[in-house]
């Protein structure tokens, strides 16, 4: 299973995959309460928002593995949201034309 950490944005998207384990915080949210938050993880395997990463990159835990998700305004990689989506819901939009 998956414990998944992020803003709303994501956790919506994420619950409607049906993620169960699902921690909603903020972008403001401290270091100390995102390694909390990872640590006290029910799973092994963590998803959590690019920008949260950035903040506590130093203090991963090496016990968990931490999959990082590209923020909605960022400059995401098209393959890795395409691969994630087909993994998670197993649909992929193509918008080539």
């Amino acid at each position: 299973m998956i414990t998944l950490i992020g803003t709303t944005h994501t956790t919506i998207g994420f619950g409607l995959c049906g993620i169960k384990d699902i921690h909603e915080v903020s972008l403001e949210a401290s270091e100390q309460e995102l390694v909390d938050l990872i640590q006290q993880a029910q799973h092994d395997i963590i998803m959590i928002d690019e920008l949260l990463v950035e903040k506590i990159n130093k203090r991963l835990p090496s016990s968990k593995t931490i999959i990082t998700i590209p923020y909605r305004n960022g400059q995401a990689d098209t393959e890795f949201i395409d691969d994630l989506m087909k993994n998670t819901i197993g649909v992929v939009k193509s918008w080539e034309n």
